[in-house]
């Protein structure tokens, strides 16, 4: 036996999975960024360290259309 995925336990703006319901032979318990440890006991540890990602879908997607059209 061993841990499930499920997407109520994902700490992300996303909300949503591809491991949704897959099995795995362990779980993580702890993660380390550039030597913190930002994420232990089932629980975001300290401040967040990052600025936000912004992305403006409709200037960045004009490019994209056009090269799918050519």
């Amino acid at each position: 036996m061993g841990y499930r995925g499920q997407t109520n336990q994902i700490r992300s703006k996303c909300k949503w999975s591809p491991y949704e319901g897959m099995t795995f032979a362990g779980q993580v318990t702890k993660t380390l960024l550039r030597g913190r440890v930002i994420f232990s006991e089932g629980q975001i540890q300290g401040v967040p360290l990052g600025q936000p990602l912004l992305y403006d879908y409709h200037k960045n997607t004009k490019n994209y259309k056009w090269a799918m059209t050519k």
